[in-house]
């Protein structure tokens, strides 16, 4: 759940980004395999900062953004279209629905939490031992206390 002061539409985040985890500032959102096609899982890889398929074109549209990838056009998209913890994550035709819609918070150390627009109080993480990127419960209350596997850093 947003507390009181959570800002997530007031900064304009439009751009192309790195998304870096704040846990792990050696590896980067991208595609588990460098492919056009649709469902090709995201994961965390190896951080190269020359590789499109580790960029991302963050684009506004109301009050939520499309968080695309560079080099394939696809967007980042909740597998199956569903909200729960640990559903996956991959990319998959830019269709406008809610799996595709997010949001930025800033927390207070400067990273960002990306946050599902339809379903704010689940947000892109990176689950335990492994480098698959998901979503799942926003973890506390303080942007203080959220964990690191759930803030990013865009570069």
């Amino acid at each position: 759940v947003l507390k009181d002061g959570d800002d997530i539409v007031s900064a304009d985040y439009s751009g192309t980004y790195t998304i870096v985890y704040s846990g792990d500032s050696s590896k980067a959102v991208g595609l588990a395999n460098n492919v056009a096609e649709p469902k090709i899982n995201i994961e965390a890889i190896s951080l190269k900062r020359s590789d499109i398929y580790q960029q991302w074109k963050v684009e506004r549209e109301n009050d939520y953004y499309f968080i695309i990838n560079a080099g394939t056009g696809k967007a980042l998209d909740l597998s199956g279209g569903v909200f729960g913890n640990k559903v996956n994550v991959w990319q998959y035709n830019l269709n406008k629905t809610c799996a595709q819609r997010w949001n930025f918070v800033k927390n207070n150390d400067g990273t960002v939490t990306i946050h599902s627009s339809c379903y704010p109080q689940y947000v892109l993480d990176l689950a335990d031992g492994n480098s698959n990127v998901q979503v799942y419960k926003r973890e506390g209350e303080d942007t203080d206390c959220i964990n690191a596997h759930q803030k990013c850093v865009l570069k």
